[in-house]
């Protein structure tokens, strides 16, 4: 008797297997290639032209909104000279991301003074290790990428 269900048990576990890897294969046909070049990529994946150009009209747009002159400045200097119109854009956000640093920083201060003379210590000392810090301060905090998704979440469920 003990055979029988030995065999029963093995079959069923090789195809519960085969089930699995099937599903799994699946998968990969699916998303898994994409998965791939991802990885190969690194933590950043390539934009499409038609994704940047939608990046860069909707950053436009929200400059319009703030500074009109600014905006008219960056639309001519991207018709006449797009490799300056690209330095600027960045030269624009390396200043907006300074900024956003520095209030972030002072809320800190305004909370836990040691927490940011230590922050400060470690932005002259250490960059990259300044970064990953307030990366991981942002995300104890529920200030990272994907912050929208949740809001939106809770904000449906009322």
């Amino acid at each position: 008797m003990k055979s029988p269900i030995m065999l029963v048990c093995a079959m069923l576990a090789a195809m519960s297997m085969s089930v699995l890897a099937a599903e799994q294969a699946a998968a990969g046909a699916k998303g898994g290639g994409n998965a791939q070049v991802q990885a190969g990529k690194g933590k950043h994946a390539k934009l499409t032209d038609e994704q940047r150009a939608e990046m860069v009209n909707k950053r436009l747009e929200q400059i319009k909104a703030k500074d009109e002159a600014l905006y008219k400045e960056l639309v001519a200097l991207k018709e006449k000279d797009p490799e300056a119109f690209k330095a600027k854009m960045r030269e624009l956000g390396k200043a907006e991301h300074e900024a956003m640093m520095n209030k972030h920083l002072e809320n800190i201060k305004a909370k836990d003074e040691a927490l940011y003379k230590e922050l400060i210590a470690l932005k002259e000392k250490d960059p990259e290790a300044f970064r990953a810090k307030m990366r991981e301060l942002g995300k104890a905090q529920g200030k990272g990428k994907g912050r929208g998704k949740a809001k939106g979440a809770a904000d449906a469920g009322k």
